[in-house]
């Protein structure tokens, strides 16, 4: 198989998993990745959302401790669903170093 046969599988996958498996699934290679590696993809992504305002607002209305909503996009509480995934992300990777 073909490394680009390869990435569309797993891009397949990863279209299939929802926004918190996803998150898990990129950390995961994240730690991985060379320090230049890592630095190429911080830049790709601060270009990429550097315009991006829907971003801004919503990282300030979660940062925003007078800001009350239902589920604010980066607020980690104990027992939500992103805290849990990283709870468990976090045993699995400490199993295999």
């Amino acid at each position: 198989m073909m490394f680009r046969d390869q990435v569309g599988v797993l891009a397949g996958w990863f279209k299939g998993w929802n926004e918190c498996e996803q998150t898990v699934a990129l950390l995961s290679l994240l730690k991985r990745v060379s320090r230049t590696q890592a630095r190429f993809l911080q830049l790709c992504l601060e270009h990429s959302l550097a315009d991006c305002t829907e971003l801004h607002i919503l990282e300030g209305e979660a940062n925003n401790p007078g800001f009350s909503s239902s589920a604010p996009l980066f607020a980690l509480q104990r027992g939500s669903p992103r805290v849990e995934a990283l709870k468990s992300f976090s045993s699995v990777t400490d199993a295999h170093k």
